[in-house]
């Protein structure tokens, strides 16, 4: 099982960090640095990260599939392309198959911009990191001790961890990331594992405020991505729900059959299994829905939900 990245821990400065964990990466921030633009997908994308005056970093991440050789030559030919040389000693080293990182490169007068480029074999992952040269020094080195040296992966078939604004999800093995739904106070994001199972992963909050506006079984109907399939009333078997080994996640599950319209509606059924929990400790509302062509593995939602949130509740 993938190690999840730990909460409250203190960087040495003595600043709050928090986990940030997308795509196959995990790393450290400080705790009121928080993801301004996510682009791109799980094979290739990037992500800016800043606080409430700036951008601090921006990391890239691609996954190879194969093409890449030589790690360490990749990493000190992406140095060389904007013209720096390898400097010694690169943060994370030690859980990377390769990396190369130029420090405090002076780009502009009063800027040093820090790049940090690395491959990981076991994730099938490309990662490059560049620092905002702008920052104030205290922030640059913060970049340097804290984020740069807790930067790591899991393995391209292990569970991967989605971990930001607060909170904390685990997809399983082989369930690819499809679509997000990102929004202060509701968090969804959706993952396929062949064109017949998909299982979609929610966290609303404030959880009292949420259910005040909806109940469980209303916020199991509201579906926050688009689809053409609809649950059809008579499949539907809704009972109450308790986690076996958290007494605080309390709720309800839905058994069911999602069909497309007449005159389709006999063609491709999917069977669906949906929970919709209240974590009554961290006042979260989560929310799992597993689908697929054959009657689903009850297990799945019921581990997604255990997950959710798990640094943060073994903190406490």
């Amino acid at each position: 099982m993938t190690a999840l990245v730990s909460e409250n821990l203190e960087s040495y400065t003595g600043v709050r960090l928090a986990p940030l964990a997308w795509a196959g990466w995990q790393l450290h921030i400080p705790s009121d640095w928080r993801p301004l633009k996510i682009y791109g997908t799980p094979e290739k994308g990037w992500m800016m990260v800043g606080d409430a005056y700036c951008a601090c970093f921006s990391i890239h991440w691609q996954q190879s599939n194969g093409s890449v050789s030589d790690g360490k030559q990749w990493a000190t030919d992406r140095l060389k392309r904007l013209g720096l040389f390898p400097d010694s000693s690169p943060p994370s080293a030690e859980r990377f198959s390769a990396c190369a990182w130029a420090r405090d490169v002076q780009s502009e007068e009063e800027k040093k911009t820090t790049h940090w480029f690395g491959y990981s074999e076991s994730a099938d992952l490309l990662l490059g990191l560049k620092v905002n040269g702008a920052l104030p020094e205290e922030h640059r080195d913060s970049m340097k001790h804290d984020v740069l040296s807790s930067l790591q992966t899991s393995p391209a078939d292990d569970e991967t961890i989605w971990t930001l604004y607060g909170l904390s999800l685990v997809s399983p093995p082989n369930f690819k990331l499809v679509e997000r739904h990102l929004y202060m106070g509701d968090v969804a994001l959706r993952f396929q594992k062949n064109r017949q199972e998909s299982l979609m992963l929610r966290q609303v909050y404030p959880g009292g405020l949420a259910l005040g506006r909806r109940n469980f079984e209303r916020w199991l109907a509201s579906y926050p991505f688009s689809e053409h399939r609809r649950m059809r009333a008579s499949s539907v078997t809704i009972s109450s729900w308790q986690h076996p080994n958290f007494e605080d996640l309390v709720g309800l599950r839905r058994r069911g059959c999602k069909r497309l319209g007449i005159p389709l509606g006999g063609i491709m059924p999917r069977w669906n299994h949906a929970l919709a929990v209240q974590d009554q400790t961290l006042d979260r509302l989560l929310i799992a829905e597993h689908s697929a062509s054959v009657m689903p593995d009850e297990n799945i939602c019921e581990n997604a939900i255990a997950q959710m949130n798990r640094p943060l509740r073994e903190s406490l």
